[in-house]
């Protein structure tokens, strides 16, 4: 994709509010593995925050960086430490970003492989990505005349089920 900021764009027809684009981290971005230096982690930092700042151009309702890495080479390993904690330690960027770390993308393919239902990948440790989902489906369904509401229910593995009602206004 060409867009600045972000490497997919993911849209819905029947919810135009609601744009979610992923900023991917690969191999290539990480540079060539070899002695790194302050200045090189610095770098890439500035570099992922830089296409962070972009992406609002797009107002999309969430932004995800994906840090596709192995963690295994400590130069990778510095420098996507740095990044998480530029972007978590700024308020502006921690509202608008979720990280999705190597760990997370070896969970995705795991509920892949096991055929698992994907929606529990939804929860974060933060524990908020379910609520603003919520609140973007409310925003776009809700007009001048009328209120959109949601909620949801969580099941848990000894089938005990919470209503937890929603009002995102």
């Amino acid at each position: 994709m060409n867009e600045e900021g972000i490497d997919v764009l993911l849209s819905f027809q029947s919810m135009p509010k609601i744009k979610i684009g992923f900023q991917i981290k690969s191999k290539t971005d990480y540079g060539r593995i070899s002695k790194e230096s302050p200045k090189d982690i610095e770098s890439f930092t500035s570099k992922v925050i830089n296409q962070i700042v972009t992406s609002h151009k797009h107002k999309l309702f969430k932004s995800y960086v994906v840090f596709a890495a192995d963690l295994t080479i400590k130069m990778v390993e510095d420098k996507v430490n740095a990044a998480i904690a530029a972007i978590s330690t700024n308020p502006e960027l921690d509202k608008y970003v979720e990280i999705i770390t190597a760990e997370k993308i070896s969970k995705i393919h795991e509920v892949y492989k096991l055929k698992e239902n994907p929606a529990r990948l939804l929860f974060t440790e933060k524990g908020k990505s379910i609520d603003r989902i919520l609140e973007g489906l409310q925003e776009s369904h809700t007009t001048d005349s009328e209120e959109a509401t949601f909620s949801y229910t969580i099941k848990k593995r000894i089938s005990i089920t919470h209503n937890i009602p929603l009002n995102c206004r």
